[in-house]
């Protein structure tokens, strides 16, 4: 809700004993109590509102993780003979060389070029903080066909600012349709889409979709590993749009949100980057060994070579100990040869990879059965 902008009258004059004073004077001064008065209501409104849309995002995010910490419980083998380096972990990046980690994702990608991470969502600064953060009003935002006006808390998921959200009660176990119109613009390119939902787990987000420069829904593929009620970052192939993006939700309590939408044109650094993803539970001996690699490109598996260029499974960041090379590929990679960890207290997943023609690799992690 946006306040509506009320004239500063004078505050009330201190009056002395019996003192005179003219109509248009008094008529100020009531002027100003009823001022006052207004702008506490109006402002007392906007909390109320405010307070109302953080229960309910509160409320429904303690609910979702809840019941997403009793599902992982459920699903935990502590017997289970693995081992796993994941993106979540900090990791450990070649001499002079650099990565995106997104530890919010749980992914690494190539680094992005200073400057070069274009929003197609225009923004601008309108308080004269130096921060862009109020959603143009070019913009358009429908649910449901319904176009919401721009006032609406809806476009609070737009302006990049973490410290706002749109939460909102809506017809439960349903598709609901969440459309952003966006201004022409010179490049109709897009590789790059982040959703953060609002309650994190707490609904589907059953599919994304662009409209190409003909008027035809694209559904983007995600990855398999990718969950639908998490946080969904998604770095793609540049794709062509007609400035129109569709992202279908649904909730078995009706309760959805997002705290932050982008969609850009990113640019990455062109030079191939080495880094070192760390295991955890690294067990002692000799084992036989399966690896699972967990990454994501947006491009035929015949050019994953072209992308990931080393994969190797080492026990230290010098490279002095080289255990196994592994192939650019998802399927489990098994060895008849066993490896020994004997005196050995670390193993990592060395990864040399490359951008083309704007698109990156996406790295998760790998697991490691014995």
């Amino acid at each position: 809700m946006n306040s509506k902008k009320l004239l500063a009258y004078p505050l009330v004059e201190e009056l002395e004993y019996r003192q005179n004073i003219d109509s248009d004077q008094l008529n100020k001064m009531f002027h100003s109590i009823e001022e006052s008065v207004l702008r506490a209501i109006m402002r007392g409104s906007e909390a109320q509102d405010l307070l109302t849309r953080l229960n309910l995002a509160t409320e429904s995010s303690n609910t979702a993780m809840a019941t997403k910490i009793t599902n992982i419980a459920g699903m935990l083998d502590l017997s289970s003979t693995t081992m796993f380096a994941t993106g979540y972990q900090s990791v450990t990046t070649y001499t002079g060389h650099s990565v995106n980690q997104d530890k919010v994702a749980g992914h690494i990608t190539m680094p992005f070029v200073t400057g070069k991470n274009l929003s197609k969502i225009p923004r601008y600064d309108s308080d004269n903080d130096g921060i862009s953060d109020t959603v143009s009003p070019s913009v358009k935002i429908r649910v449901d066909n319904d176009e919401r006006a721009q006032d609406d808390p809806i476009y609070n998921m737009l302006n990049r600012r973490y410290d706002s959200f749109w939460v909102e009660q809506l017809s439960a176990n349903t598709d609901h349709t969440i459309e952003i119109e966006l201004p022409p613009s010179l490049s109709k390119k897009f590789n790059y889409i982040e959703l953060l939902p609002l309650p994190v787990f707490g609904f589907d987000i059953v599919s994304i979709k662009y409209v190409d420069l003909r008027g035809n829904d694209q559904e983007i593929i995600r990855p398999s590993r990718m969950p639908k009620d998490g946080p969904c970052i998604l770095h793609i192939a540049p794709k062509q749009f007609n400035n129109i993006i569709k992202i279908v939700v649904n909730s078995s309590t009706g309760v959805v949100g997002f705290t932050n939408i982008d969609i850009a044109l990113v640019d990455y650094q062109n030079t191939s980057q080495t880094f070192y993803m760390p295991f955890t539970g690294i067990p002692v001996g000799d084992k036989d060994i399966s690896v699972v690699l967990d990454f994501y490109v947006d491009a035929p598996s015949t050019n994953y070579g072209n992308f990931i260029r080393e994969l190797k499974l080492v026990t230290d960041t010098s490279d002095s100990s080289i255990l196994e090379t592994l192939e650019a590929k998802t399927t489990p990679q098994d060895f008849s040869d066993s490896i020994s960890l004997a005196g050995k207290d670390s193993l990592y997943l060395k990864v040399t990879m490359q951008e083309i023609d704007l698109t990156t690799p996406i790295i998760y992690g790998c697991t490691i059965t014995y």
